[in-house]
């Protein structure tokens, strides 16, 4: 195929694999909520963010006499710009655990507003056809800080779950001697607990 001639189909079944491949990639955070139950509502709007902006790319990609194709594409835009934010917090909702500390919250509360914050600013900005380089640089850093935010979810997330406290349960029968203790001790130890020697 590397050496024939790319004819006016073969382009369009390229985009459809593309777009079928992009539109799978954001559905997957959705379909992980919803296998685990978690945040139905997130979860199906996401699908049903991510299916409008898949039917309307293969619109775009098929169909040859559009009545609008500027109005068209311009729909397309805001339903991926939407469907990528919503895929974006599906992904961290689905990361979030119970035992988060109260700065992974905040972090995570930080990355849905910044993801639905910059999604309305994109959807205006191409309904607009803004151009203003300040516009853009700031949206650049909000998006930026946004996935900053998402990221140290998880970084913070690894780094405190070796300090966090761990209760166990020894449970001793008959009176053990001093050796017995100490290799309990050790045990527990190399398990990852922390002893505190009075």
């Amino acid at each position: 195929m590397l050496f024939s001639d790319f004819g006016d189909a073969a382009v369009r079944i390229i985009l459809t694999n593309l777009a079928v491949s992009i539109a799978s990639l954001l559905a997957l955070p959705a379909g992980v909520l919803l296998d685990a139950r978690r945040a139905p509502v997130l979860g199906w709007s996401t699908l049903g963010l991510v299916g409008a902006a898949f039917v309307l790319a293969l619109g775009m990609i098929w169909i040859d006499e559009l009545e609008d194709w500027q109005r068209a594409a311009k729909t397309l835009g805001t339903a991926a710009a939407f469907a990528v934010a919503c895929a974006g917090v599906s992904a961290a909702t689905a990361r979030r655990r119970s035992t988060d500390s109260l700065t992974v919250r905040r972090l995570y509360a930080a990355g849905v507003a910044g993801s639905a914050l910059l999604a309305t600013l994109v959807s205006s900005a191409i309904w607009r056809e803004e151009d203003g380089e300040t516009f853009w640089r700031g949206t650049g850093a909000l998006a930026v800080v946004t996935v900053l935010a998402v990221l140290l979810q998880a970084v913070l997330r690894r780094l405190g779950a070796p300090s966090a406290e761990r209760d166990f349960v020894v449970r001793i029968s008959g009176a053990p001697d001093d050796a017995a203790v100490a290799e309990a001790i050790r045990t527990l130890e190399r398990a990852g607990a922390r002893i505190e020697r009075a």
